[in-house]
């Protein structure tokens, strides 16, 4: 809706909306979201619990992983270790004009 804040589109979209819930709150969450394409605004605390949790990354950004296992390109037989926020935000950017990243306070 227009006026509203990233913040209160986020905690609209974590109440159930026919059927669905609309927000991703946590690092696994997250990065499902990542690899489906459905992140539209990336809100990340500063003092977030998950904030320097250990994710991987493959070439491409829009593929981040929970575990090493996970990185799914053909050929990336050497994935690396990131910061959770990181891979997140390059993720974001990768759809850019699409993704809104921010921290929030």
């Amino acid at each position: 809706m227009r006026g509203e804040t990233a913040m209160e589109r986020f905690r609209a979209g974590r109440m159930p909306s026919g059927g669905r819930v609309e927000a991703a709150e946590g690092v696994p969450a997250l990065v499902d979201a990542a690899r489906e394409h459905r992140i539209g605004s990336l809100l990340i605390r500063p003092d977030g619990p998950d904030l320097q949790r250990e994710v991987w990354v493959g070439t491409e950004p829009d593929q981040p992983a929970v575990r090493r296992t996970d990185v799914q390109y053909p050929g990336d037989s050497r994935p690396s270790p990131a910061r959770a926020d990181d891979a997140l935000i390059r993720s974001a950017h990768s759809r850019a004009g699409r993704t809104r990243a921010a921290r929030t306070a």
